[in-house]
C-alpha cells in the first residue's frame, strides 16, 4: 500500500504498482520470473495478457477466465490508483486480437464488462 495525501491533508493509502506486482505473482505463481521487480503496472499488465494469449494457444479457457476473473476483482477497489485501469486499457490484450481465434471470440463474451469498457474506451480514443 502506498500512503498518499488527499486534498484536506489526510493520509490515505492506496493500492498502487507494488501492490499489483505483489497481487499477480501471488495468484499467478508462474508469472513470477517474468515480472520484473522495479517495473511498473503496465509491464505486470503486459504479462498477464501474455497468460491470456497462452490460455488461448493451448485452448484453456479456464486459464484465461481465471485472469478476467482477478483483474475484474481488482478492478472493484475502492482505494486502486488510477493507472492500472490505465494499465488494463493500454497494455492488457487487444479485441481484435482475440478475435482472430473461436475461443478468444467466445472469451470476449465472458469478459467483465469493467475490463471491456476499458479496453472500448483505449479504441475510441
Amino acid at each position: 500500500m502506498v500512503d498518499l495525501v488527499n486534498g484536506g491533508g489526510t493520509v490515505v493509502s492506496s493500492f498502487g504498482d507494488r501492490d499489483f506486482r505483489d497481487a499477480v505473482v501471488a495468484a499467478f505463481p508462474r508469472l513470477s520470473g517474468d515480472i520484473e521487480p522495479d517495473e511498473g503496472c503496465h509491464f505486470t499488465m503486459t504479462c498477464l495478457a501474455s497468460e491470456v494469449m497462452a490460455a488461448v494457444s493451448s485452448e484453456n479457457e479456464g486459464r484465461a477466465l481465471a485472469v478476467f476473473e482477478f483483474l475484474d476483482g481488482l478492478l472493484q477497489r475502492k482505494d486502486l490508483t488510477s493507472e492500472i485501469p490505465n494499465a488494463v486499457a493500454i497494455s492488457f490484450v487487444e479485441s481484435g486480437v482475440l478475435k482472430q481465434t473461436q475461443l478468444g471470440r467466445r472469451l470476449l463474451e465472458f469478459m467483465p464488462s469493467r475490463i471491456s469498457s476499458l479496453l472500448a474506451a483505449n479504441l475510441n480514443q
